[in-house]
């Protein structure tokens, strides 16, 4: 079965709304990566103008460029805060579409008095996923430890070019042509340029210089999604759990194999909303999960029978007192 079989089957007539939102996801995806590729390359290029301009004297140059360097750090700090911020907030909206609009659809029908309550639980939600975002540890840093030591890791990198440069008497600005090279280029091209300068710093010069700034954007980003995903997904009253889905681009048998043939109780891949696996499973991980719902006329027959006698069904009494606290606005 195919993985928009999957959704198909899982997600009923709704299944055009995951579609819609995996686009939204995955553009939202690319844009913040490619945006801070961009802004790496044009915070080195400010990097590399300034040394452009500093004065012949090695000494002097010393000082000049440990001052440009702290302010390269620290424009990368800026960039990617921003870019995170951007791309977690974005994610996290995505991440809640599918529950709130089904949420919405099944609802209005019947009881279309609970629209601007939902509406403020979804928005909960939301605020909910952001806030932890940034707060959750990963070996022990949040999310601006680990932005601060990415920036200061890539700060060190530029140092060693510049550094290694300036041991091997190089010009100033060859030094930049050397540095910029490697941004754009990555380190093979700069140890097939500058055997020299290489051959100095040996394997201590990262393979490029944007990779692990990409690699948290990636990380962080689909962290936002899939949490705001199984967030919300708690708040859909006709969501029954959860389905994991390989992506179409899924290259070997990984973890992810595992998570998708996995059978707890509730077929392969399904697991209970409150039991499901983080999502993404590893590094640079394309497959999702999916809402195993429930079908729109099953759940109207079971919400009319609620409305009429609440004892009728412990499921949606539970279900509402998580959500809206008492039974008065039935």
């Amino acid at each position: 079965m195919s993985w928009l079989d999957e959704v198909k089957r899982f997600n009923k007539p709704y299944y055009k709304w995951t579609l819609e939102t995996r686009k939204k996801f995955l553009n939202t995806e690319l844009r913040a990566e490619r945006k801070l590729a961009l802004e790496i390359e044009e915070a080195a290029e400010d990097l590399t103008r300034y040394m452009k301009k500093l004065p012949k004297d090695h000494a002097a140059q010393m000082k000049y460029v440990q001052e440009g360097l702290r302010e390269f750090a620290k424009e990368l700090r800026g960039v990617q805060k921003q870019t995170l911020t951007d791309g977690i907030e974005k994610a996290a909206a995505i991440g809640v579409e599918y529950s709130r609009r089904m949420t919405r659809d099944v609802f209005g029908p019947v009881l279309p008095l609970v629209e601007k309550e939902l509406e403020n639980v979804f928005g909960a939600v939301q605020d909910d996923v952001i806030k932890a975002m940034w707060n959750r540890r990963l070996a022990g840093l949040q999310l601006s430890d680990r932005i601060w030591k990415i920036s200061k890791s890539n700060a060190e990198a530029i140092g060693r070019i510049v550094l290694s440069g300036i041991a091997e008497n190089m010009d100033i600005v060859d030094i930049a042509n050397a540095l910029e090279e490697y941004v754009q280029e990555g380190a093979r091209t700069i140890a097939k340029d500058y055997p020299n300068m290489m051959k100095r710093m040996g394997k201590r010069l990262p393979a490029n210089l944007n990779y692990e700034a990409l690699r948290l954007v990636r990380a962080e980003v689909s962290a936002a999604h899939g949490d705001a995903l199984m967030r919300s997904a708690a708040y859909n009253p006709a969501c029954k759990g959860v389905k994991w889905v390989l992506s179409s681009e899924h290259p070997e048998y990984d973890i992810c194999d595992e998570l998708a043939n996995a059978n707890i109780g509730y077929g392969a891949g399904v697991y209970p909303v409150d039991q499901a696996p983080p999502m993404p499973a590893h590094p640079n991980c394309l497959c999702f999960f999916i809402e195993v719902v429930e079908e729109p006329e099953q759940f109207t027959d079971r919400l009319i029978k609620f409305i009429g006698d609440p004892s009728s069904d412990p499921l949606l009494r539970d279900y509402w007192g998580k959500t809206f606290g008492s039974l008065e606005v039935i």
